[in-house]
């Protein structure tokens, strides 16, 4: 019975590993799926970056900024226009021709008539059958290889092409009112186009033609008897030889295969005859080829041609002897240079990357102009809807206020002719007045009076630098329990005197125009002209700093915690379902903050019933914490509207030692009992209080400790005043007392 049973567990036991292995496997193949998945994304080219945004807008665009855009703007479309129109009419196409050799001995046999060649040639009239003749022969000479292994050339018999009229067929040319008009037609040409050029003189095979004008004779076959020599040279002394051949010229714009390539007559060669001397010419026809990319979307397509061309002419003269019997000999050869031709058009991509390199170009020396006021305008926007300003520093002792806001009148709710000495004052205040008879509800707090008509009460006729004030106030509210009336003032004026940080494009031109990048504004920043430009890049400074990464990650993690610290898990999930989080189709369910209605930004508006209606909301609202138990969290609020960071331990524990002798501040740093720092939490005090509440109980072993340590004091110091006093009064003898007591006891 048990062999079953310890078959069944290892059967479990083998299904279990096989369930674990099975998870494992398909776990792993999940993995490496969505590793194939992540890099197969990695190569997106439209991937959308994550940025931060300013009013819902991945930029921040200035009018200053818009206007130099839109002169770019207007330059790039201009160019775009241009570049346009040739790229449509193919204007100025890229053209390279480049000479090559080409090797003869490998070149196949070339027939220059089917690109197009044909020529004629004649005397002007027709020569009579006892004086001479012309004769067009195909001569060949070829490589013979001997038993023996030696190579010799051998001419292998010339072949005789029939010559006639050229007329107006023979010659293959469009235009046949030209043959008639240059009585071509007139002319010799060959009646066959048989023929063929190939190689040079050192190649395995040579083939070319040869023109001559006979002289009657042996070496002339005539059916008619020759005249005699002085009849023949009387005839030939006046006569000119003319040969006229069809060249080619490759036209650089034109984009139609018909009239790509110019056919025209060249008469480039012609001879005066000597009936003495022998005119001898090689005439050589290359086959250029030319590559062509005239598509407007270029993506590596081009299109071969080939087409004849004769440039290349070699005459000179020989003796003539009657073993020669020709005056004229000309040899019509395959040409061993070549020209290609490559043309390229102004295609679409190369249009658009003009266009793109201009706009880069553009936006380049657009940036030159523009970036520097555009980012200050843009930290001057971001600084204005975070920082805030004192509009007054401090009071001189004729109760009137030093400015250092540069726009007062405009910002002010009632300015007062005691401040600025301006047209419309008298008209301002009545407005209030009125304002004030409409709307009795609204009251303009008492301590806003104090900052815009100058009328300083009592309180603060004393006060000179407005930062004391506040050093003196956030101390006060540091040990206050309650808001009485009194503070209500203090509170509202540290309302009134903030004001939203404003650095507009004035500012920014007189920056520029000042040169204040070359001076060090730090060192004069008490000086006027100086103070806002060195505000604002204090506030750039502060603002870069806390957009550090580093910054925004801790602080994220800090509201991290105090979530979990401070909410229950059942609230953290409650949290998560607010209906902020809810998208509808109303208007109100964007929680964005468009700072329409920023409590600073509305004690500024023009509007002064706009500015009455805030201010006498400010006060309702302040005046509601009147007579109310203050908790620590409200006192410390109000704290920090005087003083920039709340550290009350180390406060409490600066003050605590101000009020210490040298001995506790030591036993303290010692880490010895010290109850005055035990109870520092119990220490009640008043402002202005120089003396504490020392709470130390009598103690042998602490008695024994501070003996002990009076004398380590007088050692280091190599001073005897400690044992002195101890000796000299009667308190001494009463701690030598106490020190052998303790010593005893311990």
């Amino acid at each position: 019975m048990q062999q079953p049973s310890g078959n069944l567990n290892e059967k479990k036991h083998k299904s279990k590993k096989e369930s674990v292995i099975m998870k494992d496997k398909i776990a792993h193949d999940q993995a490496c799926k969505k590793q194939m998945r992540n890099r197969f994304k990695s190569i997106d080219y439209f991937g959308q970056s994550v940025t931060f945004t300013y009013n819902g807008e991945d930029q921040f665009k200035t009018l200053f900024g818009a206007a130099i855009s839109l002169v770019l703007m207007i330059v790039l479309l201009a160019f775009g226009i241009y570049k346009f129109v040739y790229l449509v009419n193919r204007w100025n196409p890229n053209v390279i021709k480049t000479s090559f050799l080409r090797d003869l001995k490998e070149e196949p046999a070339f027939r220059p008539q089917d690109l197009g060649f044909d020529f004629a040639f004649g005397i002007g009239e027709d020569i009579p059958a006892n004086i001479g003749g012309f004769t067009v022969r195909q001569i060949e000479f070829q490589f013979e290889k001997y038993s023996n292994g030696t190579q010799k050339r051998v001419k292998k018999p010339s072949r005789d092409l029939n010559i006639t009229k050229c007329g107006s067929d023979l010659f293959r040319y469009d235009d046949k009112q030209e043959l008639v008009d240059l009585e071509i037609d007139q002319m010799n040409c060959l009646k066959e186009t048989e023929y063929e050029l190939k190689g040079n003189f050192y190649a395995q095979e040579y083939k070319y033609l040869e023109l001559k004008l006979w002289k009657c004779g042996s070496r002339f076959k005539s059916s008619a008897n020759c005249a005699n020599e002085t009849a023949m040279q009387q005839y030939f002394s006046d006569k000119t030889f003319s040969f006229a051949f069809i060249n080619t010229q490759f036209v650089l714009d034109s984009y139609d295969p018909q009239q790509r390539l110019q056919y025209f007559i060249d008469d480039s060669l012609l001879f005066e005859l000597e009936s003495q001397r022998i005119k001898k010419t090689n005439f050589y026809v290359q086959k250029s080829e030319g590559e062509l990319e005239d598509s407007l979307l270029q993506l590596g397509q081009s299109e071969m041609i080939e087409f004849h061309q004769a440039t290349n002419f070699k005459t000179y003269d020989d003796e003539y002897t009657n073993d020669d019997g020709y005056i004229v000999a000309i040899y019509i050869r395959f040409d061993r240079t070549y020209d290609n031709y490559e043309r390229k058009v102004y295609g679409f991509l190369e249009f658009l990357g003009d266009l793109g390199g201009l706009q880069g170009s553009l936006i380049s020396i657009g940036m030159f102009f523009v970036g520097f006021v555009a980012q200050r305008l843009f930290f001057s926007k971001i600084i204005k809807k975070i920082y805030q300003v004192r509009k007054y520093d401090n009071f001189d002792s004729n109760n009137q206020t030093n400015h250092t806001n540069y726009n007062t009148q405009h910002n002010a709710i009632y300015p007062s002719t005691s401040i600025q000495n301006v047209n419309g004052d008298q008209t301002v205040r009545s407005s209030y007045e009125a304002d004030q008879q409409q709307f009795p509800q609204y009251e303009i707090p008492g301590q806003y009076e104090l900052i815009q008509t100058g009328r300083i009460n009592d309180e603060f006729k004393a006060v000179q630098n407005i930062k004391e004030k506040e050093h003196s106030l956030q101390r006060e509210y540091k040990f206050k329990n309650q808001i009485q009336e009194n503070d209500i003032g203090n509170i509202l004026f540290a309302f009134l005197n903030r004001e939203r940080f404003s650095y507009a494009v004035k500012d920014i031109i007189h920056y520029i125009l000042k040169c204040m990048c070359f001076r060090n504004i730090e060192e004069n920043r008490k000086r006027k002209i100086y103070k806002k430009h060195f505000l604002f890049e204090k506030a750039e400074e502060k603002f870069m700093q806390e957009l550090d990464a580093i910054r925004i990650v801790k602080t994220l993690r800090k509201f991290k915690m105090l979530a979990q610290a401070l909410l229950s898990q059942k609230q953290r999930l409650v949290l998560r379902f607010q209906r902020q989080n809810l998208i509808e189709t109303s208007s109100s369910s964007s929680d964005s903050d468009n700072n329409n209605y920023d409590t600073v930004r509305l004690m500024e508006n023009p509007n002064p019933l706009i500015r009455l209606v805030i201010f006498g909301k400010l006060k309702k609202m302040i005046q509601g914490f009147t007579g109310k138990k203050l908790d620590p969290l409200e006192r410390n609020m109000m704290r920090g509207m005087f003083i920039r960071k709340l550290k009350d331990f180390a406060e409490d524990s600066k003050d605590l030692a101000e009020n210490q002798t040298l001995l506790q501040r030591l036993k303290g740093e010692m880490g010895l009992p010290n109850t005055s720092i035990q109870d520092i939490d119990k220490i009640q005090t008043k402002p202005g209080d120089q003396t504490f509440n020392k709470l130390a109980t009598k103690d042998p072993e602490l008695d024994y400790f501070e003996a002990i340590l009076q004398e380590q004091i007088g050692k280091a110091n190599n001073i005897d005043d400690v044992n002195t006093h101890t000796k000299s009064t009667p308190g001494g003898k009463l701690t030598k007392n106490k020190k052998r007591q303790a010593d005893q006891q311990w």
